[in-house]
This record gives structure tokens, sequence and C-alpha cells, in this order.
């Protein structure tokens, strides 16, 4: 005697609804993994670009940090600085340092343009007040020290890199598209066109792009 055809559909039903119990249990399972592989992605963007103890450590910046003074030269109390306009690729370069008793601060500016036409490298040296550089770099330091770092992450923005020396501490961070790098990289903008009035510079706000005027 065959199996009653009332039977035969419950068994279709079950197994119906083993299958979407399968499938759902499936796409929950693929949820949370991709969610867990999104929560390492941003920690280890975050941790990339961090404000945190050390000098810069982004190879990429290589070429600029060996044409800038280096840390030990602007000890005490310096700043080195790297801004780059991906989309007009120009690079701009800036080391300061204040010693004891000096009345300014002095430092080199490198300005390494593509847009509008490529420019030879070019590298002026700077002076900003005492008064002024203080200002500077108090602001700069209440602004990124304990900067946990960004998630965000694109390539097509301005891409900035910092490094503080304060005695024998050295902090630094880097990363693109992030608020607190724009912030401070506007700041610098603002006391370096004032310190370094004589060369073409972009406008405060833009984020070292360069104006199409």
């Amino acid at each position: 005697m065959g199996t009653p055809r009332w039977r035969r559909g419950l068994n279709r039903i079950g197994f119906v609804g083993w299958l979407l119990a399968a499938l759902l249990l499936g796409s929950l399972l693929a949820i949370i993994w991709m969610r867990v592989q999104q929560h390492r992605t941003e920690q280890a963007r975050m941790a990339l670009t961090a404000y945190r103890s050390g000098s810069i450590q982004d190879r990429r910046w290589l070429p600029y940090l060996e044409a800038l003074p280096p840390g030990r030269i602007l000890a005490p109390d310096g700043l080195r600085f790297i801004a780059s306009a991906e989309l007009q690729r120009n690079v701009y370069a800036l080391a300061l340092t204040l010693q004891p008793g000096w009345p300014t601060a002095n430092g080199i500016l490198i300005v390494d343009e593509s847009w509008p036409q490529p420019k030879p490298r070019a590298r002026y040296t700077c002076q900003m007040p005492a008064a002024g550089y203080r200002a500077l770099t108090a602001a700069l330091d209440k602004q990124l020290d304990g900067f946990a770092g960004s998630p965000d992450f694109v390539t097509d923005g301005t891409s900035y890199a910092f490094e503080r020396i304060r005695g024998d501490r050295v902090t630094s961070g880097s990363g693109n598209a992030i608020t607190a790098y724009h912030q401070a990289g506007d700041l610098i903008l603002r006391y370096t066109r004032a310190a370094c009035s004589f060369t073409r510079l972009p406008e405060p706000g833009s984020e070292w792009y360069l104006s199409e005027r």
C-alpha cells in the first residue's frame, strides 16, 4: 500500500520548511561574517590612521621626509608635515622648529607641483613668529593627541602626514579623507601662507588644492 497523498504533501512541506530554515540560517551567518570582516577592516584602518607615538611610518613619504630636516635637528620643538592633493598631484612638505631663545621659528617648505603645469621641485626657507608657532602647535597638539584614527578610506582626496617633536617625544599620524586631519591641515595652511607668502599656496579651506583661477 502506497504512502497516502496527504502524508506525501506533509513531507514536501517539511522539506521545504527545512530548506527555508537552512537558507535563512546561512544568510544570517553570512551577514554576521560580513559584519565581522567589516569591523576588522575598520579597526585596521583606524589603527593605520591613528595619531600615535613614533615617527611617520608610511614609506610613501620617504622622499619628502629625506628632503626635510630630520627630527633630531628639529628637537626639542619641531613639526614635519606633508599634504598631497591627489587629483592635482601636488605635494607640499613643511618642517618647522622653534629653538630655545629664538624670536622666530625657522623652517623649510618644499613645493612639488604637477598642476596646472609641471614645475621643478622648489625649496623655500620660512620664518614664523614664535608666538604664531606656539599657537599653531598648541592647537595641533590639542586636536591630534589621542586621536584614535578613522575607518574612512579614499585615495582621491588629500593625504596628510603629521609629525611632532616635543623633547624626546615624537608623535605622528597620516591618512586621507579624515576630518581631524583635514582640520589640522587647514590650520597649518593658514599659518604657512603667512610665513611663506613669497610663493603661491592653496587658499585656506581648499584642503591644499590650488584654485583653477
